[in-house]
C-alpha cells in the first residue's frame, strides 16, 4: 500500500479533530515536588490559579502572551515565569497562603519577595515584570534555567547535525513516555510528529493498531510516528486535551515569518480554552482543503469551510483576524456550557434557545438532530436574505442557535422562562440585552422543535418586534431596573438639554417658593381667624366692647 492510499483515513480524522496542537504557554508548570529546586536560583513570577476560576480564564490570554513576550528575560535578566494549578497542588498553594485566584507572587533565589496586588491587565503586569526583573537583574552572563526535570530549551537554531537528522529512520512507532515526549516532541521545534493517543481496552484503538504500524513504515524518513498510552500517561493526554478516545495528534512545525507567527499566536491566545488553533504546511492537507494561495486562515465547522477574507497576516492586522474568528467561531448549533454561558445568554445576539430533556439519552440525541436541522435551515435562509433584493436585514447583530440541558438547569429554566420539565423540549427566542423572550409565534402558538418554517418566521418577527414578549426579570428586578433607567434618563436629559433643564429647575424652585409663601400666608390667616374665635368664646368682641 502506498502512503497516499492511507490519506482518506487520515484526512477524515484530521477534519474532525484536525491538526491537534499542544496548547501551552512558555511559563513553567510547578508542583510540590519540583518547586523548591526550581526557584532556588533566579527571579520567578509565579501565578497560582484554578482552571474553573472565571478570573483566571479571563487572565489566561494575558499571562500566556507575557510568558512569550518576556521569554528572552531568561538569558538577559535570569527572570522566569511559572504557574501552579491549585486544584492539583492544593498543599503547595495552602503553604503559600493563597486566599484568592489568581494570586501572583514574586520569588528571588528561593525566597518570596513580593505579592502582586495590582491590576491584571496586560499593561500593568508587563510594567511590573520589567521593574521586578530590572530590580533583581544579576551582573554578568546568565545561563537559562528551567525545570530540572525538563530538557533545556534552546532559543538558537538546532545544530547542523540535528537539522540534517532523518525523521523516523527505522519506520517504526515510538512509544512515548512523559520524559521522551518532553525531550523529543515538546522541546524539539525542528521535528514533526504524528501521535496516536490510545487506551489498550479501546476496541477502536485495537483496530487502528496494525494500520498505525503500517503508517509508520510508509512514513519512514518523512515524519516521526508515535503513540501514548493514556491509561499510563494521563498527564500527557490531559495536556493535549485528548479527553475522548480515539485522538490523533499531528504536530507540524511550519516555517512562517516571525510577524505572521506573532499574529496567529496573538489570535490563538485571545481564544485560549475556547477553540483550538492549528497550523500546517502539509501540501497534501492543503490540496484536500482546496487551498491554492498562502498563507490562508480557515475555520472548519458544520461540514463547511469558512476562509478568512484577507491574505494579510501582518501583526498590525491581528485585530481584524481576531474579529473574524470571534464572528465565525460558533457552529450552527452550540451547546450552552459554563465557558460560553455568559457570552451567549448575556450577550448581544438574538438566541434561539432549545431547552431539551436529557432524561432519555436516545430521545435527547433525536431532539438535538431535529434542532440542528432547524439551525442549518436558518443558515440557508440567511444566505438567501443576503442576496435577495428589497429584503431588510435583521436589527439584531447576529442570530445564534443554542441548546441547553433543561434537566440539569431546571431551576434556572423555570425561574427565567417559566418552563417546567414536563413541558420540555421547548423553544425560546431570547434577546439577552433587552432581557425579554418569546415563546409564541404571531398566531399565538407555542414555538415547536418540529415546525422549522414557523420557527424561522418567528425569528424574523421577534427581531422586528412583531411578537408579544415576556420579561426574563422578576417583578422586583423590573422595579429596580425601571428606577435605575429613570435616573439615567433624567441625567441624560439634563446633560443633553442643559439650558432647558436649568429653566425647568428654576421654574420648579420658583413654584416651590410661591407654594411655601402661600402656605405661610394661609397659616397666618388661619391663626388670626383662630384668635378671633377665641375672643368670641372668651366674651370679647373684636372691637373691644363687652356684651
Amino acid at each position: 500500500m502506498r502512503t497516499s492510499s492511507l490519506f482518506p483515513y487520515i484526512a477524515l480524522l484530521l477534519c474532525t479533530a484536525l491538526f491537534s496542537a499542544v496548547r501551552a504557554d512558555d511559563s513553567q508548570e510547578l508542583t510540590f515536588q519540583n518547586f523548591d529546586d526550581t526557584i532556588k536560583s533566579g527571579t520567578w513570577l509565579v501565578e497560582h490559579f484554578a482552571p474553573w476560576c472565571h478570573h483566571c480564564k479571563a487572565f489566561a490570554p494575558a499571562w500566556s502572551q507575557l510568558s512569550t513576550d518576556f521569554i528572552n528575560y531568561r538569558t538577559t535578566h535570569n527572570f522566569y515565569m511559572a504557574k501552579i494549578d491549585c486544584t492539583t497542588q492544593g498543599d503547595l498553594c495552602e503553604a503559600h497562603n493563597v486566599m484568592r485566584y489568581p494570586t501572583i507572587k514574586l520569588y528571588h533565589n528561593g525566597d518570596e519577595v513580593d505579592d502582586y496586588t495590582g491590576d491584571h491587565s496586560l499593561k500593568a503586569v508587563s510594567q511590573y515584570i520589567e521593574s521586578s526583573a530590572n530590580k533583581y537583574k544579576p551582573a554578568g552572563k546568565v545561563v537559562d534555567r528551567v525545570d530540572p526535570g525538563a530538557a533545556a530549551v534552546h532559543a538558537t537554531a538546532p545544530a547542523e547535525e540535528e537539522q540534517r537528522e532523518t525523521p523516523n529512520p527505522n519506520g517504526v512507532v515510538v512509544a512515548l513516555t512523559a520524559e521522551s515526549f518532553r525531550s523529543e516532541v515538546f522541546n524539539r521545534h525542528d521535528r514533526h510528529w504524528f501521535i496516536d493517543m490510545y487506551a489498550p481496552w479501546c476496541q477502536h484503538c485495537k483496530k487502528l493498531a496494525p494500520l498505525w504500524d503500517k503508517l509508520a513504515s510508509e512514513l519512514k524518513g518523512k515524519v516521526n510516528v508515535g503513540k501514548v498510552d493514556c491509561t499510563q500517561k494521563m498527564n500527557i493526554c490531559f495536556l493535549l486535551s485528548a479527553f475522548s478516545l480515539r485522538s490523533l495528534l499531528l504536530i507540524w512545525r511550519p516555517r512562517l515569518p516571525d510577524s505572521e507567527i506573532r499574529t496567529i499566536s496573538d489570535a490563538a491566545r485571545a481564544f485560549i480554552n475556547q477553540i483550538p488553533f492549528y497550523t500546517t504546511s502539509d501540501p497534501v492537507a492543503a490540496r484536500h482543503l482546496g487551498l491554492t494561495s498562502f498563507p490562508t486562515a480557515m475555520i472548519l465547522k458544520d461540514g463547511a469551510r469558512y476562509t478568512y477574507p484577507s491574505s494579510s497576516f501582518a501583526f498590525e492586522d491581528r485585530l481584524i483576524l481576531k474579529a473574524w474568528v470571534k464572528k465565525e467561531r460558533f457552529p450552527a448549533l452550540v451547546t450552552i456550557e459554563a465557558d460560553n454561558w455568559e457570552e451567549l445568554l448575556r450577550g448581544d445576539k438574538l438566541i434561539v434557545l432549545g431547552i431539551l430533556d436529557s432524561r432519555n439519552p436516545k430521545a435527547l440525541a433525536g431532539q438535538k438532530e431535529i434542532f440542528r436541522g432547524a439551525a442549518m435551515k436558518w443558515k440557508d435562509v440567511e444566505e438567501l436574505r443576503k442576496t435577495a433584493v428589497k429584503v431588510k436585514s435583521l436589527k439584531s447583530k447576529d442570530v445564534q442557535f443554542a441548546w441547553l440541558d433543561g434537566t440539569k438547569a431546571a431551576r434556572y429554566v423555570r425561574k427565567t422562562y417559566g418552563i417546567r420539565e414536563k413541558e420540555m423540549p421547548a423553544i425560546v427566542i431570547t434577546k439577552p440585552q433587552e432581557e425579554e423572550y418569546f415563546v409564541r409565534d404571531r398566531n399565538d402558538q407555542l414555538l415547536s422543535l418540529q415546525l422549522h418554517d414557523a420557527l424561522i418566521e418567528a425569528i424574523v418577527d421577534a427581531d422586528a418586534g412583531r411578537l408579544n414578549s415576556e420579561s426574563a426579570l422578576s417583578f422586583s428586578e423590573r422595579t429596580v431596573k425601571w428606577f435605575i433607567q429613570t435616573i439615567v434618563d433624567i441625567r441624560e436629559f439634563i446633560v443633553t438639554h442643559a439650558v432647558l433643564s436649568g429653566a425647568i429647575i428654576l421654574a420648579g424652585l420658583f413654584a416651590a417658593w410661591r407654594l411655601a409663601i402661600g402656605s405661610r400666608g394661609g397659616l397666618m390667616a388661619a391663626q388670626a381667624q383662630q384668635g378671633q374665635l377665641l375672643g368670641v368664646v372668651g366674651g370679647k368682641r373684636t372691637d373691644g366692647h363687652r356684651d
